[in-house]
């Protein structure tokens, strides 16, 4: 019997997958074997990593497609983080040379990281992590040291996890201590590499500020918050803005950046000095400012044909050790969001007090109705009880005026 056309596609898809993970070894490969000099052996082992870190995604991949959706979803987003990562460090030499400084910095959240999400056996992990620190100065050496002989002191792993542990770093290589503590201090590595997409806004930090005006000021501050806008259109670095309206007397501005520096610039601005000069004749008491970390976000791919009308903030709070479980899941809603045709803008977020949280945008109470019974809030529900302290809680703003990059 013949093969179908879609038969015979498969198969060469298959084929082609199977060639491009060759000859990513073979590369991998022939750049360990490649020499170079003692101020450059940092730069080949980083490839080194970034290489073997493709290879372990694109294998968990394909486990996740046949085992455990999740877990295709998480390596599919660490592929397209590494192709950021990738292009900026293969840019310029003073890229790289950043992100190698960036990851030295977060030596402490990586190595914190790194031991709740693998079981290879730490012990051989703080041999390298030593060995490195060894060939450190000052400081630098100073932290990798002491954290070194704090992880040595506890509790051995099992064997099994120790042979597990020699082949990850025999496979990774020194490259290990360069790329593993990107995946692991996200936020970090995601504020220098996402900046480096051209044409395409991306956003790691924000504000969400809540303001309860004085009674009977309602139409002032409606018309104060729609005043803003221009203000805001003149800040490059405030990618996406929203003025909203919670409920009688109660508003807010939701507003995202790059990076701590757009978040300092808006926060010293135009408009916060507009809104702190009318403080005391429009609201009953002081904004409440609350700083967050985006950790995924949608915006919209082309100018948007109707302004937006309605909104949706979501807050949460994890329990207790469920902290990345919550992250994760967030990152892998993503995708799902991008096919919501009615959800123009959405931003998952970490607050400071812990909490997590999302906020959306719809162009009317239709979009709005239909994103609240899909996909993100049923998930939602369903980890309820096994990730979350609780149901979240929803708020349901208007929009007044905003301001939308394009994603």
């Amino acid at each position: 019997m013949n093969s179908s056309p879609d038969t015979n596609t498969d198969n060469e898809i298959s084929q082609a997958f199977a060639k491009a993970l060759e000859d990513m070894r073979v590369l991998g490969q022939q750049i360990i074997d490649t020499s170079a000099s003692t101020d450059q052996v940092w730069f080949r082992n980083l490839l080194v990593g970034i290489i073997g870190s493709a290879l372990k995604d694109h294998h968990n991949v394909q486990i996740g497609i046949e085992k455990f959706i999740p877990l295709a979803a998480w390596a599919t987003r660490n592929l397209l983080e590494l192709r950021i990562v990738t292009s900026y460090v293969l840019k310029s030499g003073s890229n790289a040379s950043q992100f190698k400084s960036e990851l030295i910095i977060d030596v402490k959240e990586f190595y914190e990281n790194i031991t709740k999400s693998t079981v290879a056996g730490h012990k051989k992990l703080v041999e390298r992590l030593r060995d490195f620190g060894e060939q450190q100065q000052g400081p630098v050496r100073d932290r990798y040291i002491k954290l070194a002989d704090t992880e040595a002191a506890k509790q051995p792993q099992t064997e099994i996890a120790d042979k597990e542990a020699e082949a990850c770093v025999g496979t990774i290589g020194e490259g290990i201590l360069y790329w593993l503590p990107a995946r692991a201090a996200h936020n970090r590595s995601r504020k220098r590499t996402e900046q480096f997409v051209e044409g395409v806004y991306m956003v790691t930090r924000g504000l969400l500020v809540r303001l309860e005006c004085q009674h009977g000021k309602d139409s002032e501050v409606e018309e104060f918050l729609r005043s803003a806008l221009p203000l805001v259109e003149s800040e490059p670095a405030t990618v996406a803005w929203f003025a909203i309206r919670f409920g009688r007397s109660e508003y807010g501005i939701f507003d995202v950046f790059p990076d701590d520096a757009g978040r300092a610039a808006h926060l010293t601005g135009p408009v916060a000095q507009a809104l702190m000069a009318r403080v005391a004749d429009l609201f009953a008491e002081p904004p409440d400012i609350q700083k967050l970390d985006v950790l995924a976000f949608k915006l919209p791919k082309a100018p948007l044909s109707t302004p937006d009308t309605k909104a949706l903030l979501l807050r949460f709070a994890a329990k207790s050790g469920n902290e990345d479980g919550v992250e994760q899941f967030l990152f892998s809603m993503q995708p799902v969001v991008e096919e919501e045709i009615d959800t123009k803008a959405w931003f998952a977020i970490r607050l400071e007090q812990g909490e997590f949280g999302i906020f959306d945008t719809f162009p009317d109470q239709g979009g709005r109705f239909k994103h609240l019974t899909g996909h993100v809030p049923r998930e939602l529900a369903k980890h309820a009880l096994s990730l979350l302290g609780g149901l979240p809680d929803p708020e349901l703003p208007s929009v007044l005026a905003e301001k939308v990059g394009l994603g």
